[in-house]
């Protein structure tokens, strides 16, 4: 007899991924963070994976972008993701690491081949938020890419607390789930 060890959050995520598989903007994520003066920042970001046994959301990065800053003086982020066909809510409190290829034997490799020729181009264009020479097309700076440009990193956000809002239920339902002492707690709560 197998026994299931990922959280029931996971479980309701991977079913909300599978919903929604055919909808591309499923995979985009809100993420916030905290700017060094203390102003909350926050963005879109590309779900890439779900470790559910670690409870690990994992997206790409551009180590010259300020948010990777951001994290570096304050690991804290929180997530909010909404899933338009299933009409669900994941709010996720997190911890992050931030992975860097050849760093610590980190091998980002494969993460680097399973972008697109276009997806890669977005790390070789220059850095993010300089200004633009022209108005024409953005070009590569580095014609090889092959191997995880030298700023390309993996984010790793460690859940830590989740609140999940299913709003196609009627009455809607809500969850609170929390991790303590290594293991999972879930509490049905009122909407």
């Amino acid at each position: 007899m197998l026994i299931n060890t990922q959280p029931l959050w996971a479980t309701r995520l991977q079913k909300s991924l599978q919903i929604s598989k055919d909808t591309p903007e499923s995979r985009f994520l809100q993420v916030a963070t905290i700017d060094e003066s203390g102003v909350p920042q926050n963005r879109t970001l590309v779900f890439r994976s779900l470790d559910a046994d670690s409870a690990v959301l994992s997206v790409i990065s551009d180590l010259r972008t300020p948010k990777i800053a951001e994290l570096r003086g304050d690991p804290r982020a929180s997530i909010c993701w909404y899933f338009t066909r299933s009409r669900e809510q994941f709010r996720f409190a997190c911890s992050t690491t931030i992975l860097v290829h050849g760093i610590d034997g980190v091998d980002l490799t494969s993460q680097w081949k399973a972008l697109s020729a276009q997806g890669k181009k977005q790390f070789l264009w220059g850095e993010p938020k300089t200004r633009r020479v022209d108005d024409g097309p953005l070009q590569a700076t580095v014609q090889d890419n092959s191997s995880p440009a030298p700023h390309f990193c993996q984010i790793n956000f460690h859940v830590v607390e989740v609140d999940y809002l299913n709003l196609k239920a009627n009455p809607q339902y809500r969850e609170l789930h929390q991790l303590q002492d290594g293991q999972w707690s879930s509490v049905s709560v009122i909407p």
